[in-house]
């Protein structure tokens, strides 16, 4: 550790490397995680197969008019110059478009695999052979990086921690966030078929969740969620907004009902975001809920960090 806070301090240094380092120094988890195949990963190709974009590629390949059929077709006979190489290129450029469609759609329904094959594909007016080799060269990273996505985010949710996301870049904090998402969505299917009451199952059904805050913006409050098993409620996130960020900057005072999730979530929500890595935040109660309220925040990991 003492070489890698020397190492912080290079000019050149990269410090999200040397986070990385220390997180496998640190963090025990870290070592019994398999590495996915694959020498790097580049996100900013994506990690779908779009159509468009073989289409673009597809593009790129296609013949010239001297190199198809229409370029040795024969004149009809009271046909001027003009209206001959008219007809011809017209129906060149309808043709080439139709096959670089039938091309592309042949493609694009082999997707997920590393390398496309051409199967029985004509190639009147394309080239085959370097339209597979460039879009190949593309799904190569686009199915490279699913893996190294899907791997990095169920790491993620074994790690539930704000602090996760701080470690991984802009490009990752998407499908982190989205299969945290989808993780929610899960519990409440499981909520929903072990429901017995039906005003339980009314009530789950009234919430869908992540109506009023967006779990990119507020990645604690979702790990709240998959922590708890809940799906927060809008009026528990109104109270806490309120409470993040009073109204011109003051002390505010807030009222909920008994039962609605004061101490178990609101309260949680807040601190969570308080606490931040550069500040403490402090919980105050009264003494009767103090030790649940302990329970609650330790149970929730929303105790100051």
């Amino acid at each position: 550790m003492l070489c890698l806070s020397t190492m912080g301090y290079a000019k050149t240094g990269c410090l999200q490397l040397l986070q990385v380092f220390a997180a496998f120094a640190k963090i025990r988890n870290l070592c019994k995680v398999d590495v996915p195949a694959g020498h790097y990963f580049s996100l900013h190709q994506g990690r779908a197969a779009v159509r468009s974009d073989i289409l673009q590629i597809v593009r790129l390949h296609l013949k010239e008019f001297c190199d198809c059929p229409e370029s040795h077709i024969s004149r009809h006979g009271r046909e001027n110059e003009y209206d001959f190489n008219n007809r011809r290129y017209n129906e060149f450029t309808a043709n080439r478009d139709s096959a670089a469609d039938r091309f592309t759609t042949m493609v694009y329904a082999q997707w997920i695999c590393a390398k496309p094959g051409l199967l029985s594909v004509d190639s009147t007016y394309v080239d085959s052979s370097a339209a597979i080799q460039a879009i190949g060269q593309k799904w190569k990273f686009c199915s490279r990086d699913i893996h190294g996505t899907t791997h990095v985010s169920i790491y993620s949710s074994q790690q539930p921690s704000s602090n996760t996301l701080g470690f991984v870049s802009s490009g990752w904090k998407q499908p982190v966030v989205a299969l945290r998402v989808a993780v929610t969505k899960v519990q409440r299917a499981k909520r929903l078929k072990q429901t017995k009451l039906m005003s339980d199952l009314a009530k789950e059904l009234s919430n869908a969740g992540h109506m009023n805050w967006d779990p990119l913006n507020s990645p604690e409050t979702l790990l709240l969620e998959i922590e708890s098993g809940i799906l927060i409620r809008d009026v528990q996130e109104d109270i806490a907004l309120q409470m993040r960020d009073p109204p011109d900057g003051k002390n505010a005072v807030m009222q909920l009902n008994m039962a609605e999730g004061k101490s178990s979530v609101t309260v949680p929500i807040v601190a969570a975001h308080l606490a931040d890595g550069s500040r403490l935040g402090r919980v105050i109660v009264a003494k009767p809920r103090g030790l649940p309220s302990v329970d609650s925040a330790t149970e929730t990991r929303a105790h100051p960090r």
